[in-house]
């Protein structure tokens, strides 16, 4: 009898924390390690909301972007897990 197991593959990644340059090379290594879904946004509500009811989405926008180009899928957490200073 033979089983056949597929295990899937996750990370959790931190863009914001890197320069945007960066990115590219990151998704792209990732997906040759075999990753499958990427992690995005515990901590980004800083990067997202700088200023009270100002958002800026397009950073997360390009990353998911690169998740795709890459074929994994992105899975968007609530960043419940930092505030907005001041």
């Amino acid at each position: 009898m033979v089983f056949r197991i597929h295990i899937s593959i996750g990370i959790c990644h931190f863009p914001e924390h890197w320069p945007q340059e960066r990115w590219e090379n990151d998704f792209e290594q990732m997906a040759t390690a075999g990753v499958k879904y990427v992690r995005l946004g515990e901590f980004f509500r800083p990067t997202i909301e700088s200023e009270r009811k100002e958002f800026d989405f397009d950073w997360l926008d390009d990353a998911v972007e690169l998740t795709g180009e890459f074929d994994m899928q992105t899975v968007l957490c609530t960043p419940t897990a930092t505030h907005r200073s001041g």
